[in-house]
């Protein structure tokens, strides 16, 4: 079971999905043009799925990604910069302010700047990627 949100952040319709109901918080960030749904559902659903009596897990869709649009996205210098300060302020309008994180692909790049940006909200940060 699953409940979707959106928060409005910086002038961005930031859409998310909650899963679970546990005491440890995670941020599952997709890769490029992914949700939480198409990049992790692996860990979302059936019988190797996390365990969502341990977990709240918010899957975001970053700016210009998934439900998150528009406006279409903007890529530029910054972007990964920007994109990390929306997970905060959408972990923090959420009532979470110590999460894990977990970045696929090109949500790893997002994950990573997070956790250095935002050392005192990551507690665990998990980046994957194919080779």
């Amino acid at each position: 079971m699953s409940t979707n949100g959106k928060v409005d952040i910086n002038g961005w319709p930031i859409c998310y999905e909650k899963f679970g109901t546990g005491a440890h918080i995670m941020l599952l960030i997709p890769g490029a043009i992914g949700t939480g749904r198409t990049d992790f559902n692996d860990l979302l659903f059936g019988e190797n799925a996390l365990n969502m009596n341990a977990l709240t897990i918010v899957a975001v869709e970053l700016p210009g990604w998934g439900r998150s649009r528009p406006p279409i996205r903007q890529i530029g210098r910054n972007v990964f910069k920007n994109d990390a300060e929306c997970c905060v302020q959408l972990m923090e309008s959420l009532g979470y302010n110590k999460f894990s994180v977990l970045g696929w692909s090109e949500g790893s790049r997002v994950a990573l700047v997070l956790s250095a940006n935002y050392p005192d909200s990551v507690t665990d940060m998990i980046v994957m990627s194919l080779p």
